[in-house]
Order: structure tokens, then C-alpha cells, then sequence
């Protein structure tokens, strides 16, 4: 029995915000870098494949005083995304009992934008082939019935 978290013909959105920041406790409260936000949408094709998207995608840089509250505030200036239209191009992603295999993504993107679409791509992972526990075939059965 093959454990599949998506299943084909339906679309899985869900919200996504990610960011990068550098500080130094001790010296300044202060915090550098970025954030992008956005819509995940993940379209399942078969069993092991699926096309993944991030869309609506909104970026912020930010250089502020708020090392205590970070996870509690969002800050920063929206500033336009360089390279938009890759970063929002769909990509395809093939998994093997939840793990990816491969990520298939166009040979014009830049190289950063290769880069957050491989981490995205193992954000979205999971093993599911039983060593996890990450799902039993019973919660399995019960996720499918309630949802």
C-alpha cells in the first residue's frame, strides 16, 4: 500500500511566508534581511508526482529594531522581487514514498531561484514509508474519512 499525502485532481493551497535575518545579540537589537510571502499551491499529477507553484509572492527588506519580538511582528518595506516571474513559474517535483527524488525546473532560472525552489521542494517532503511513523495506516484511513 502506497501512503500519499496529495491526492491527484485536487489543489492544495496553503500560505507561505519565509525569511532570512542576521543580527548579534549583545550588540544591537537590530536585525537585517528579507522575507518573501506568498500562496504554495501543490497539483498533484499521480502518486509521485506533483506540480508545486508559489504565487502572489510579495518580498521585504528590513534593517529594524526588533530582535526581542521577531516571530511576533512582520517587519520591513515591500520591495519588488527581482526575478519574479521564476519565482513563480510552476515546477515539477517527483517523490519516492514521500521524499523527493527529482525537481524538475527550467534551465533559464537564476541560480538562487534553483536554490528556494530545491528548499521548498524538501519543505513539502515527508517520509512516508513507514520508519517515520509519520502516519499509520489507521490515522491515514481517518485523515481521508474526516477531511
Amino acid at each position: 500500500f502506497q501512503f500519499t499525502v496529495w491526492m491527484a485532481g485536487y489543489t492544495y493551497e496553503y500560505d507561505y511566508a519565509g525569511w532570512t535575518s542576521t543580527g548579534i545579540m549583545g550588540i544591537s537589537t537590530k536585525v537585517s534581511g528579507g522575507s518573501i510571502k506568498g500562496r504554495l499551491t501543490i497539483e498533484p499529477v499521480d502518486e509521485s508526482t506533483a506540480v508545486v507553484a508559489l504565487l502572489a509572492t510579495k518580498g521585504k527588506q528590513f534593517n529594524e529594531d526588533v530582535m526581542e519580538k521577531y516571530s511576533e511582528v512582520d517587519p520591513g518595506q515591500e520591495v519588488r522581487i527581482i526575478d519574479q516571474e521564476h519565482l513563480e513559474k510552476p515546477f515539477q517535483v517527483k517523490f519516492v514514498s514521500g521524499k523527493v527524488e527529482t525537481v524538475a525546473i527550467g534551465k533559464e532560472e537564476p541560480l538562487w531561484i534553483v536554490n528556494f525552489k530545491r528548499a521548498l521542494a524538501a519543505q513539502i517532503q515527508l517520509q512516508l514509508d513507514g520508519v517515520s511513523g509519520v502516519f499509520q495506516q489507521a490515522e491515514y484511513d481517518n485523515y481521508y474519512a474526516e477531511n
